[in-house]
C-alpha cells in the first residue's frame, strides 16, 4: 500500500489519481512549455502511466515490468488505429473533394439563399456546423472567413458577427459529432454506436448553436470589430490582412446541391438506417428467445434475464437469425463502407461523373445485394476447392471464392465505368488526395497515441477509486468527465488531446464490473466534447487560426472568441445533465430488482406479453 493510500482516512487507493494528474501534468508540460509534437508527448505519457501505475506505488521491481508496459503501450496504439484510421482517412478524402469540386461553396450559398443576406450569420453558423462534420475546423474557417469580409464589406457592417458564427457553429460539430477525430475515438472509448453518437451529436448541437449565435450578436452590437480595422498594418496587437484583390476569373459552375450534400448525408444516414434496424431486430430476437425459453419451460414460468441475455450473446451475431435486409443495412452501415461510399460519391462530384453516378451506386447496390442473398440462400460450409500448383496440393475455401469473386467483378465493373468517364482527371484526382492523406496520417498517429494513453489510464485501477469517491462524495460523472476534459483543454490547449485525456477517464470507469450509470453512456460522451470546447486561449492552434485568418488583434480574440467557447460549453453542459436527468434513455428498474441479474415473472401465463414485458424492462434503449 502507498503512502498516499495509507494517509487516506478510508479505504480507497488514492494512487491512481496522482498516477493521473502526473500524467496529465507532463502532457501539459511537454506540449505547452517544451513544445514537443502531441504524438510523441502522448505516446511518452502513456508509457509514464504504465511505469507509474505497475506494481502500485512501489517503485522498486519497475524494470521487470517496463517490458510489458512497453508491449501494453503498443498493443493499445495498434487497437486505436485499427478502429479510427480508415475512417479519418476516408473523412478526409470526403473532405478534400467537398472543397475542390465547390460542393463546399454550393452548400453556403444554398445557406445564404435560405436565409437571406440579413439572415447571413444564421447561414453562415450553419454553413459551419454543417461542414465541419466531415471537414476540419481549420479548413472550414478558411473556406468560409472569406465569405464573411465579402459579406462584412458589401454591407459595411457585422463583421465580427459573421467571424463568430463560422467559428461557433464549427467548434461545435468539430467537437461532438464524427467522423472528426477527437469524437470518434471517444466513442470507441465508450463503446457506443456511430450512427447514433451522429445524430445525438446534431442534435445535441442545435442549442448551443443558437446561444452562440446570439452571443456573437451581442458582441457585434456592444463590442463591434469593423472589417476596416482588420485590413492593413497596425501600429500594435498584430498583424493586420491585406485587402483581398478581386478575381479576373470567371466564376466556375458548381454542382448541385444534391450532389454536394449527398457524400455527407448518405452515410449518415446509412450509419443510423444500420443503428435502428439492428436495435429493432435485436429487440425482436430477445422476445423470439423469450419466447422459445417459455416455449419449453411452459405456461406461468418464470423468465431469467440472465439466461436470455446468455442466450442472446450467442445468437445476437448468427445471422441467420436475421432478415436479409438486416444483413444488408449492417454491411452498408458499417462505418468503413458508410464512409466509403460517402469518399466514392464526393470523387464522382469532383471528377463530374455525376452523369454515371446512378450507374456506379447500381453497380454497388446490386453487387452488395447479390453477395447477400448468395450466401443468405446456398450453404457453402465446409466446401473446399483443392488444386495442385507446382506439385503441391492446395485448398481454398470456396466461400472466400465465391465472396471474392463477386465483390472483383463489381470492382472491375466500377473502375471500367469511371476510366471511361473521368480519364485524364483521374491522375489529377490522386495528387490531390495527398496532401488531405498525409495531414490524417499524422492526425491517426496522434489519435492512436491518445488511445494507448487511454488504455494506461484504465490499467491504472483508476476506475475503482473513481466510482468509490463518487459514491463517497456523490461526484456526478457527467460533470466529472466534463471538468477533466476542459481542465486538459485550458491547460495544453488541443481539444483533441483533452477529449482522448477525458475519454481514457471515464472508460474505465465504466468498464469496471458491476458498475452501472443511472442514465446512457451517451450523455457522458457529450460531456467530453462540450468539455473539449472549453476556453481556447494562446495555447490552442484554433485562437490563432481564428485570430489571423479573421484579422484580429491577439486581445480582440480573447475577448470575443474565447468567451464564446467558454459559453457553449457551459451550455452544453447544462443542457446534457438536464437531459440525463429527465430522458436518461434506459429503463426504469423497480426498487425490489437490483438490475438486470433479477428475474422478471410475468403477470400472464400468455407467452407474447411475458415477452414484450421482459423486452420493455430490460432494452436500453
Amino acid at each position: 500500500m502507498n503512502l498516499i493510500a495509507q494517509a487516506s482516512a478510508g479505504t480507497i487507493d488514492y494512487w491512481p489519481i496522482a498516477v493521473l494528474l502526473i500524467s496529465v501534468l507532463f502532457i501539459v508540460i511537454s506540449i505547452g512549455v517544451m513544445k514537443l509534437h502531441p504524438f510523441i508527448s502522448l505516446l511518452a505519457a502513456a508509457v509514464l502511466t504504465g511505469w507509474l501505475s505497475a506494481e502500485g506505488g512501489n517503485l522498486i521491481h519497475k524494470a521487470d515490468n517496463f517490458a510489458s508496459v512497453i508491449d501494453t503501450v503498443a498493443i493499445g496504439f495498434g487497437s486505436t488505429a485499427g478502429k479510427v484510421g480508415l475512417v479519418i482517412a476516408l473523412a478526409s478524402i470526403i473532405g478534400m473533394c467537398l472543397m475542390e469540386s465547390g460542393a463546399a461553396d454550393r452548400i453556403v450559398q444554398a445557406f445564404i439563399n435560405l436565409f437571406g443576406e440579413k439572415r447571413a450569420g444564421w447561414a453562415l453558423m450553419a454553413s459551419g456546423f454543417f461542414l465541419s462534420i466531415p471537414v476540419f475546423f481549420d479548413t472550414v474557417f478558411f473556406l468560409l472567413v472569406p465569405l464573411a469580409r465579402s459579406l462584412a464589406r458589401r454591407t459595411g457592417k457585422n463583421y465580427l458577427l459573421y467571424v463568430l458564427a463560422i467559428g461557433g457553429g464549427g467548434a461545435i460539430t468539430h467537437s461532438i459529432v464524427p467522423p472528426t477525430p477527437g469524437p470518434l475515438l471517444v466513442g470507441e472509448f465508450l463503446d457506443l454506436d456511430l450512427g447514433i453518437l451522429i445524430v445525438a451529436g446534431i442534435l445535441g448541437g442545435i442549442l448551443p448553436a443558437i446561444v452562440s449565435l446570439y452571443f456573437a450578436k451581442l458582441m457585434n452590437k456592444y463590442f463591434p470589430i469593423s472589417y476596416a480595422s482588420t485590413i492593413g498594418p497596425r501600429s500594435a496587437g498584430g498583424e493586420g490582412m491585406s485587402e483581398p484583390q478581386e478575381s479576373a476569373e470567371p466564376e466556375r459552375k458548381l454542382p448541385s446541391l444534391f450532389a454536394s450534400v449527398l457524400p455527407v448525408i448518405l452515410p449518415a444516414f446509412l450509419l443510423a438506417a444500420a443503428s435502428v434496424i439492428d436495435l429493432v431486430e435485436q429487440t425482436r430476437l430477445k422476445a423470439d428467445i423469450a419466447d422459445e425459453i417459455m416455449a419449453v419451460s411452459g405456461e406461468g414460468a418464470t423468465i431469467d434475464p440472465l439466461v436470455v441475455k446468455e442466450k442472446f450473446d450467442l445468437e445476437k451475431n448468427n445471422f441467420e437469425r436475421y432478415p436479409l435486409y438486416h444483413a444488408i443495412a449492417q454491411f452498408l452501415g458499417d462505418k468503413v463502407v458508410a464512409l466509403g461510399i460517402g469518399a466514392l460519391l464526393a470523387a464522382i462530384v469532383m471528377l463530374e461523373l455525376s452523369g454515371v453516378s446512378l450507374w456506379l451506386l447500381t453497380i454497388i447496390f446490386v453487387t452488395v445485394g447479390i453477395h447477400s442473398a448468395v450466401f443468405r440462400f446456398i450453404d457453402f460450409s465446409g466446401q473446399v476447392f483443392s488444386f495442385n500448383l507446382f506439385g503441391m496440393t492446395n485448398s481454398i475455401g470456396v466461400p472466400l471464392l465465391v465472396s471474392s469473386f463477386i465483390f472483383i467483378l463489381g470492382i472491375l465493373a466500377a473502375t471500367w465505368l469511371i476510366h471511361k468517364s473521368a480519364g485524364r482527371k483521374l491522375g489529377n484526382f490522386g495528387k490531390l488526395c495527398s496532401g488531405p492523406l498525409e495531414t490524417a496520417g499524422v492526425i491517426i498517429l496522434i489519435t492512436s497515441a491518445g488511445g494507448a494513453f487511454g488504455t494506461m489510464i484504465q490499467n491504472t485501477g483508476i476506475a475503482t477509486t473513481v466510482s468509490e469517491m463518487a459514491q463517497l462524495y456523490k461526484i456526478n460523472l457527467i460533470l466529472l468527465a466534463w471538468g477533466v476534459t476542459a481542465f486538459v483543454r485550458i491547460a495544453q490547449g488541443s481539444a483533441t488531446v483533452s477529449m482522448l485525456t477525458g475519454a481514457g477517464l471515464m472508460a474505465a470507469i465504466l468498464n469496471e464490473p458491476g458498475f452501472s450509470l443511472p442514465y446512457h453512456e451517451l450523455y457522458i460522451y457529450l460531456a467530453i466534447g462540450f468539455g473539449s470546447i472549453t476556453c481556447s486561449w494562446m495555447n490552442d492552434s484554433g485562437f490563432w487560426i481564428v485570430g489571423r485568418l479573421s484579422g484580429f488583434t491577439e486581445k480582440q480574440t480573447l475577448a470575443t472568441w474565447t468567451p464564446m467557447l467558454t459559453l457553449i460549453a457551459l451550455v452544453g453542459l447544462v443542457q446534457t445533465m438536464i437531459m440525463a436527468q429527465f430522458f436518461p434513455l434506459i429503463p426504469s428498474v423497480p426498487a425490489a430488482a437490483p438490475g438486470i441479474e433479477a428475474a422478471y415473472v410475468a403477470p400472464t401465463p400468455d407467452p407474447d406479453a411475458a415477452s414484450r414485458a421482459f423486452i420493455a424492462s430490460v432494452d436500453p434503449l
